[in-house]
């Protein structure tokens, strides 16, 4: 495989480009509930690798995202600020 990603949690995501390992920095937050987390990391990431973006620029962007719903409690709290 070309590309492969684990998430670790607040830890950085090992990242392997073809046989270049690496670790991608996650934000850091004040975390409330991981609920949903993964989901959101693993939407968010289809999204944005499928929108052109390089694989490590989706995986920062899904990191990004799914970090900011762990400041929230529950899975959907988070909907109610883009209001």
């Amino acid at each position: 495989m070309a590309h492969q990603a684990i998430t670790r949690g607040a830890n950085p995501i090992l990242v392997k480009t073809y046989n270049q390992i690496d670790f991608l920095p996650v934000p850091k937050v004040e975390t409330i509930d991981t609920l949903g987390a993964g989901d959101f990391f693993h939407g968010a990431f289809c999204y944005h690798v499928l929108t052109k973006n390089s694989f490590r620029d989706a995986l920062q962007k899904a990191a990004d995202f799914a970090s900011k719903t762990c400041s929230f409690k529950g899975t959907r709290q988070w909907l109610n600020k883009l209001k």
